[in-house]
């Protein structure tokens, strides 16, 4: 994801309104022990935070971190075009978080997208 960026080429997708799923290491590890340690806890989760983040935020992040410029938007019909099999889902925002996580007794500690 960061190949754009590094080649000086990066920008938003679209209109960067796209949303990614993230998590903070310490929130995915927490998760795991808790998983791990609760009997109760069976079938498959997703883990992420519950506040996803627009593309041209994380993109716009990752080229000020690498120090490159954030300048060249993708038009949204060449991405159509680039993956026509993408399924129209992809191309909005949506929360992630299944609602069995909702209930842990430890809510996430970072729940929004803070670059250093």
């Amino acid at each position: 994801m960061l190949l754009p960026a590094r080649l000086f080429a990066g920008g938003p997708l679209g209109k960067g309104g796209q949303g990614l799923a993230w998590i903070h290491l310490a929130d995915e590890v927490a998760a795991i022990r808790f998983l791990l340690e609760n009997p109760n806890a069976r079938g498959a989760y997703n883990l992420t935070s519950p506040n996803p983040i627009s593309s041209a935020k994380f993109f716009g992040t990752a080229a000020r971190l690498l120090r490159r410029p954030y300048w060249l938007p993708v038009p949204a019909f060449t991405l159509r075009l680039a993956w026509v099999k993408c399924p129209p889902c992809s191309w909005t925002v949506s929360t992630s978080i299944p609602p069995a996580c909702r209930n842990w007794a430890s809510p996430f500690a970072f729940q929004s997208w803070k670059p250093p």
